[in-house]
């Protein structure tokens, strides 16, 4: 296999959504937020809908997270007024 590790982008959108309704796959999602951690990886949970998704996913060490429950698709002009308002 040739490349870096580095190099591969792995996106988990679904395994997220997915986390959400099926508890018994934390075990993967734990699993994937350490291997990104012990990587030095930033680590980004799409996906998320419920405050009890994001709250697990901060209990496992997830730090970094988009998906509705933070905001619905905004155009730039509307995303950068948000983020000046929520700084």
């Amino acid at each position: 296999m040739s490349g870096s590790f580095h190099s591969i982008r792995l996106k988990s959108t679904n395994l997220c959504q997915r986390f959400a309704r099926e508890p018994k796959d934390a075990e993967i999602v734990t699993a994937i937020v350490a291997l990104g951690q012990g990587l030095n990886l930033k680590v980004v949970a799409e996906g998320v809908e419920t405050e009890s998704l994001k709250d697990r996913l901060i209990s496992i060490g997830c730090e970094l997270m988009q998906g509705y429950f933070f905001s619905r698709p905004l155009p730039p002009e509307d995303a950068t007024r948000l983020l000046m308002h929520r700084s």
